[in-house]
């Protein structure tokens, strides 16, 4: 009976150890929709978005939240008037998300903290690679934002990045 009960509690001190490894996390940041005050070439839309972290870190099998709100959270005066949260989306310009997923992801609603709240959504592709991947945010079908980025197996988000 001993030799069977050393074995049996090495297995599940390993698993218990692989599980802390493989564990995921649920990953949030903002997409402020504003009102476009400056007009460029690069971005002439009715509206402007900005992602709260400019770098989301991340690990393979993390869901990644972006939640899309109307404003600056401060008041109303940067309000765009036009927003249609479901026309927002993140264009990728890799499979961060797996090849089924595509690289444009649209808003859909979600439940969070209790409410409706409109929001995109994915979960890191297990056979991604380490390194940084960008992409953008588009509204009503143009481009309203510069390009954050996800970084993935990064050393500060339990990665083994730091290499």
């Amino acid at each position: 009976m001993k030799r069977l009960a050393i074995p049996v509690g090495l297995v599940a001190e390993i698993l218990s150890m692989t599980a802390v490894v493989f564990a995921t996390e649920d990953r949030f940041t903002v997409i402020h929709i504003t009102k476009n005050h400056r007009k460029t070439t690069d971005f002439p839309g009715e509206c402007r978005a900005t992602v709260t972290t400019e770098t989301l870190p991340s690990k393979q099998g993390d869901q990644l939240t972006w939640l899309i709100r109307n404003g600056n959270a401060e008041n109303i005066k940067d309000v765009c008037k036009v927003t249609d949260k479901s026309s927002v989306e993140l264009r990728f310009q890799d499979f961060i998300f797996g090849t089924a997923a595509g690289k444009n992801i649209k808003a859909v609603q979600i439940m969070h903290n209790g409410n409706m709240v409109w929001a995109v959504q994915g979960i890191v592709d297990g056979g991604l690679a380490k390194g940084v991947y960008k992409y953008q945010v588009w509204h009503n079908g143009v481009a309203v934002g510069p390009d954050p980025e996800v970084e993935v197996d990064c050393a500060s988000c339990g990665g083994g990045g730091g290499q």
